[in-house]
């Protein structure tokens, strides 16, 4: 996926610090975000490759449809964390698919998430 050809230095920085606020309030350790990210280290100074700007560009997209599902911080932060029975997420929570740690795990869960909200 070359989402990022025409993306600056600083315009990927800014997705991840994004993407990392988000992560934090949807309760991630640094494990966490690494499997997420597709990293392995700390996220200072990391160069930004195309893998992980695909992650971050699901991260983003997750968020925006959460907000546009539900009105309250609670439940826009909480849901990703939530047992949930849809099939696709094998009957857990959309963390725990998305902890897979592979992008098509996460590009599954954006997918389910975008199709609730209607985008």
């Amino acid at each position: 996926m070359a989402i990022g050809i025409n993306i600056t230095s600083e315009q990927r920085k800014t997705a991840l610090q994004t993407a990392l606020r988000i992560l934090d309030k949807w309760r991630c350790n640094d494990t966490e975000k690494n499997i997420l990210l597709g990293i392995n280290c700390d996220c200072q100074d990391l160069e930004i490759s195309e893998p992980t700007l695909e992650r971050i560009s699901y991260i983003l997209g997750i968020h925006k449809a959460l907000r546009q599902i539900f009105t309250s911080d609670e439940t826009v932060y909480g849901w990703i964390r939530k047992p949930n029975s849809h099939p696709a997420l094998a009957n857990g929570s959309a963390m725990d698919y998305m902890l897979l740690g592979n992008a098509s795990s996460i590009s599954t869960v954006a997918k389910l998430i975008k199709g609730y909200s209607g985008q």
